[in-house]
């Protein structure tokens, strides 16, 4: 056994697992729920589907307001189908 590879092989370790505490620190900070955007390195986090399925079938249906409301959710209403096809 080489020390050489040894004490390289530690110092990989040694600075990944600092990033590593450096983010959890990050975290235990700003432990309270943020209003606004989330920073870019935590952007990929947590992103769960709510209906990973897809939407269900037997939703309520939502009734448009005003006439203009009306029109806009029955040309919306073919691309949400297919959307939710998808």
């Amino acid at each position: 056994m080489d020390l050489g590879i040894i004490i390289r092989d530690l110092r990989v370790e040694r600075d990944v697992l600092s990033v590593a505490i450096e983010c959890l620190e990050g975290l235990a900070r700003h432990g309270g729920k943020r209003r606004g955007r989330p920073p870019a390195w935590l952007k990929g986090i947590g992103q769960i589907s709510r209906h990973p399925e897809g939407l269900p079938e037997n939703r309520p249906v939502e009734v448009a307001k005003n006439p203009a409301s009306q029109r806009v959710a029955m040309a919306m209403a073919p691309r949400l189908e297919r959307a939710a096809g998808l």
